[in-house]
């Protein structure tokens, strides 16, 4: 299976799909997305004026033990799949996400 992120020059791109008004707020892991590797994340809220796009945000930056403030969302905004930038040193970032997914 391929991964659901890309380093860039700017930190890490990780493609999402994000399913909201779930039972709690989890990061699934990775699955198949169709159109490759997602990392499959739930959260509780509704996806109504960008609640679902925060509660995403604030449960990677725990998760990772990141900043909130190092997230952004440069694609799919309005949509389940998205692209959230995570700027920083990738190399970094990146083993803070294999760490949390168990694959450290």
């Amino acid at each position: 299976m391929s991964v659901p992120w890309r380093q860039t020059d700017l930190g890490l791109d990780v493609r999402l799909m994000v399913i909201p008004k779930s039972s709690r707020d989890e990061i699934v892991g990775i699955v198949d997305g169709g159109e490759g590797a997602v990392l499959k994340v739930k959260v509780r809220v509704v996806p109504e004026k960008g609640k679902a796009n925060l509660a995403v945000v604030k449960l990677l930056s725990k998760v990772l033990k990141i900043p909130k403030s190092t997230f952004e969302i440069v694609s799919g905004s309005t949509n389940r799949r998205k692209i959230v930038r995570i700027h920083g040193k990738s190399e970094n970032i990146l083993q803070c996400l294999k760490t949390a997914l168990g694959l450290a």
